[in-house]
């Protein structure tokens, strides 16, 4: 993608609130979500302003919801902390699962975390997630089975039942059950539908890129198989970009209960 290699000072630059990217949300509970897998998986993030030297690298310690709030942690340079306090305007950039996390936030303040020295500043207006051919994956819950129906001919005489064994914005991967449908790599599928819950459904063509046994707990007639969208409408590719990021945010809660 071109905006894999915008500098920091182009997303000063920006106008977040106004970009209809499909990697762009502007839904505060979404970009609550994406700073807490931030911070829940310790990544560093790079900030940049305008006062000399221009960065820091820091790590997120809380996100606030609902004061629309987070922390984060302080430079071991006292001048850089002084330069970032004084600039109006921050961008910053990280990256998690392979998706570059990018967004511009206003001034920060002094704030204490745990009884040491932190910062914190108002949530982003919008985040952006450059992800690398937008193929991150999530897995889909497995309690509670997401059913995609498979139209191979296009003609509605026939919708064969597949499991969703995760997804991107670009494919899913299926567990498919060759008695009901035989399956070999290239083959185009006329329609495929989704129900997404809490989403809406999702419809478009789609290509079988590889097929492979299952594996032994499924059986000798499943293949998993990755497919490939095609002729996906923008706004449902937004749909999805929202429905991984929510699962997301139930795999970090789930894990934050294990723990």
């Amino acid at each position: 993608s071109k905006d894999c290699h915008r500098s920091p000072m182009m997303i000063l630059d920006s106008a977040p609130a106004n970009d209809t990217s499909p990697y762009t949300t502007t839904d505060p509970l979404e970009i609550a979500g994406i700073l807490a897998r931030l911070r829940d998986r310790n990544a560093r993030a790079s900030v940049y302003f305008n006062a000399q030297p221009g960065s820091i690298l820091t790590s997120i310690l809380s996100v606030n919801a609902s004061e629309g709030r987070f922390v984060f942690d302080v430079d071991n340079d006292p001048q850089r902390n002084e330069a970032l306090l004084s600039s109006q305007r921050l961008a910053w950039q990280s990256s998690v699962d392979g998706i570059k996390i990018e967004f511009s936030t206003a001034a920060a303040r002094r704030v204490t975390h745990s009884d040491g020295p932190a910062m914190d500043v108002l949530l982003p207006h919008s985040v952006l997630r450059l992800q690398r051919r937008n193929a991150f994956r999530t897995m889909t819950p497995t309690a509670r089975p997401v059913i995609c129906l498979i139209d191979p001919t296009g003609q509605g005489e026939q919708e064969v039942r597949a499991r969703i064994l995760d997804i991107s914005a670009l494919g899913v991967s299926l567990l498919v059950d060759t008695k009901d449908l035989p399956v070999v790599n290239g083959q185009q599928l006329a329609r495929l539908r989704m129900e997404l819950p809490g989403f809406g459904e999702v419809q478009c063509s789609a290509e079988i890129r590889y097929a492979m046994d299952a594996g032994r707990r499924f059986g000798t007639q499943f293949r998993r198989c990755g497919v490939q969208f095609r002729e996906l409408a923008s706004a449902d590719q937004v749909l999805i970009q929202r429905y991984i990021i929510t699962l997301e945010r139930e795999h970090a809660k789930s894990r934050n209960q294990d723990s």
